[in-house]
């Protein structure tokens, strides 16, 4: 396998949902997933559903936990501790490293909208076995599965899932690994 070059940064709600979906392993192989540690926090020390398989990441450095420096931006305080500091993760790595293939996998309605205001990039849940597919990761039988998981396992509106479905390859491109 090619060296993971892109890193996305992920909210706690979109980890649990590609969990669910049994996605998240491969997605792990493919990319460098990080999250902060409200992150983790909400998603293994809270006792949310799934959270003793989900563990099995984090001791297996699936995931990188990333610890993010506390500035307070005043039009971030709206947002939950977990969006809050993923979105602040992705300024401070822009911020302290040449890399430019960071993006954020975010479902927060608020979070999204923050995100396509400030043209930071981003994807939902529901959108990670769609970008695998493109890129001949995994199998259009296993896309079709994945996806309809994620809709049902996820608060998507109808117009987010048909938008989802439609997306191209050429829109997706920049997320490629």
């Amino acid at each position: 396998m090619a060296k993971k070059e892109k890193i996305i940064i992920i909210d706690s709600s979109s980890l649990l949902l590609l969990h669910k979906a049994d996605i998240l392993t491969r997605l792990s192989e493919v990319y460098n997933l990080q999250c902060t540690l409200a992150v983790f926090d909400e998603v293994v020390q809270s006792q949310k559903h799934d959270s003793i398989n989900i563990n099995d990441y984090f001791k297996k450095n699936a995931i990188d936990i990333i610890y993010v420096n506390n500035e307070v931006y005043s039009n971030l305080l709206h947002f939950g501790i977990g969006e809050r500091e993923t979105i602040l993760l992705y300024k401070q790595s822009i911020k302290t490293s040449n890399q430019i293939d960071i993006f954020i996998c975010i479902d927060d309605k608020k979070a999204i909208s923050f995100c396509f205001a400030k043209k930071i990039p981003f994807i939902n849940a529901l959108l990670v076995p769609k970008l695998l597919y493109l890129q001949n990761i995994i199998s259009k039988n296993t896309f079709q599965n994945k996806f309809n998981e994620l809709s049902k396992a996820g608060w998507y509106s109808k117009s987010i899932i048909k938008r989802a479905q439609n997306f191209t390859k050429m829109e997706l491109q920049n997320f490629f690994q």
